[in-house]
């Protein structure tokens, strides 16, 4: 049946697989492409420090704890048309987030336009799996790795390049209707090429743990986001406290679900392995790092040193190449032969990097081009690491939860990357005033300090994963 539904596709594999490339990139670079944006915004809707926080966390946050359960939707009702109503959705929140007025509406908007995505987002590996066997399979996957890793550097290029040439005179809403488009392209490319079928196991929903790891998420995210603006009044703390005792109540309640009948959206006993434990943590860890980073670098770039978006982007430009060598060259090649040690020579490269661009900041450089060579070895160090740690952490995973590893990994993935603007981002906000320019400068320094902490974190974790994975077998 297999081979039948292989032959049938024919010469409408190369443009299934173009479109849910683009669906890959398309979602991918949503996530970072209004970190340039963020000033504008703030001066345009009068919106708040908490409220550009949310614009940009809020987006990753909801992403993350749904993308599971879009996962298995597609296998109930179909991969290609829950990949549509995702499309559907993704275009009509983003024309939402196009034409809002005020900073509420547009975050109602973003987090609207994340749950879109995690609809659409998880129906690629699946239609792969469906089109292309094995041999094929991992290689193509391969490619849209590096391809959503280039993605999300490349956010900040594409937006700033955009809000710089102020097409129609739209400005900022640009970065958001561009999107209307390019989704109706794709929904028509996804009727046309992409095969309807879907699981036949009938899996089951876990509404029920959906809402236990959202509940469990918001209570971390939600203090850490609103707190520091509020004063931090007790039910923030109260939250905080609260989190690990939600935490072990979901990993329990998962426990129990997947006795009762294997459906649990969390698979708690994954984390049995060690690889995927160390790799998972490694991995939300450095989300968080350079989801905080890219956000406090544009605000520093912008409110400090008076860059237009078109030259923050072209700042990015040089660590979205290094990113790419990091990944598709270092990594691929150097991987079998150091093992968790390019972990650790990732987190030390892009420490060094992140220490220049910080000292350049500091001391106020103000030209373009001192920019290149630093945001090059930090993104260099960056791709080493994205390159590494999810190969390290899926490489002993028994194949029959291959889908419920991924999906968590992305899911604390993209929670990390949403704490990271929380955490380093609101450091920033506390150093800084927009009024006084220079106040933006040291506070980047101290919002760089932590994320220095976060790398040598990384570097030292790197230690404990097991030196006999498969995939630092050689040829």
């Amino acid at each position: 049946m297999a081979q039948r539904r292989l032959a049938a596709a024919g010469r409408a594999r190369p443009l299934a697989l173009a479109v849910v490339a683009c669906v890959v990139f398309l979602n991918v670079i949503d996530v970072t492409i209004l970190n340039v944006a963020i000033p504008t915004i703030q001066r345009e809707l009068h919106a708040g420090e908490a409220a550009i926080q949310w614009l940009v966390a809020g987006y990753a946050a909801v992403f993350g704890v749904l993308i599971m359960t879009g996962g298995r939707l597609g296998d109930i009702y179909g991969y290609r048309r829950v990949l549509n109503i995702g499309l559907v959705g993704f275009v009509l929140t983003s024309m939402l987030c196009g034409l809002a007025t005020t900073p509420s509406l547009l975050i109602v908007a973003r987090l609207s336009q994340g749950a879109a995505a995690a609809l659409m987002a998880p129906q690629v590996s699946s239609v792969v799996q469906l089109l292309y066997p094995p041999r094929e399979r991992v290689a193509i996957l391969g490619v849209f790795g590096v391809l959503g890793g280039a993605a999300a550097v490349a956010g900040p290029v594409v937006g700033g390049l955009l809000i710089e040439a102020d097409l129609f005179e739209l400005g900022w809403r640009i970065i958001f209707l561009v999107n209307l488009p390019l989704g109706l392209a794709l929904i028509l490319g996804a009727m046309r090429f992409l095969p309807a079928q879907k699981s036949p196991l009938s899996p089951r929903l876990d509404v029920a743990g959906t809402a236990r790891v959202t509940l469990t998420f918001a209570s971390i995210l939600v203090p850490l986001v609103e707190g520091r603006a509020l004063g931090w009044p007790p039910w923030c703390l109260i939250l905080l406290a609260v989190a690990p005792l939600m935490l072990t109540y979901t990993v329990r309640s998962s426990q129990r679900r997947m006795h009762l009948d294997g459906s649990a959206i969390l698979v708690p006993g994954l984390f049995a392995e060690r690889a995927f434990a160390i790799g998972v943590g490694l991995s939300a860890l450095f989300q968080a790092a350079m989801g905080g980073t890219l956000f406090v670098l544009t605000l520093a770039l912008q409110n400090g040193l008076f860059f237009s978006a078109g030259e923050v982007g072209l700042v990015h430009a040089p660590f979205a190449v290094g990113v790419a060598a990091g990944i598709g060259v270092l990594a691929r090649k150097v991987l079998p032969r150091l093992g968790s040690g390019l972990v650790q020579i990732g987190a030390t490269t892009m420490a060094i990097g992140l220490c220049g661009v910080s000292w350049q900041i500091w001391t106020g450089v103000g030209s373009l081009w001192p920019y290149l060579p630093t945001m090059s070895v930090m993104g260099l160090g960056c791709g080493m690491i994205l390159g590494s740690v999810a190969p390290i952490t899926l490489s002993e995973v028994n194949t029959d939860y291959a889908g419920a590893a991924s999906g968590t990994l992305k899911s604390l993935q993209e929670f990390g990357g949403a704490a990271g603007v929380a955490v380093i981002g609101g450091i920033f906000l506390s150093f800084s005033d927009r009024a006084v320019a220079a106040t933006s400068l040291s506070a980047f320094a101290w919002a760089s300090g932590l994320t220095l902490s976060v790398l040598l974190i990384i570097a030292l974790v790197a230690q404990r994963i097991p030196s006999n994975l498969k995939v630092f077998a050689r040829d």
